[in-house]
């Protein structure tokens, strides 16, 4: 992050259990630009607000990916 800029807070008053909106994820990203934070900090974050069903699908997808390239392996 640039020495110049002022940090900013941001407060979200919406409750964080519901879906992820694209505006928000769309603010994510402009903050990640805007504070010159790390790809993956903003992925961890727009990931922990999708529902479970989107991450459960995930965690099986990347699992059954990891079966497929260990038995590529041997």
């Amino acid at each position: 992050m640039s020495k110049n800029k002022k940090e900013e807070v941001h407060h979200i008053e919406e409750d964080l259990d519901c879906d992820v909106t694209e505006e928000i994820e769309q603010a994510l990203w402009q903050i990640k630009e805007d504070m010159d934070l790390e790809t993956e900090e903003v992925e961890m974050a727009v990931d922990s607000r999708k529902p479970v069903d989107w991450r459960t699908r995930l965690i099986q997808s990347v699992r059954e990916e990891q079966s497929q390239n260990n038995k590529n392996r041997s």
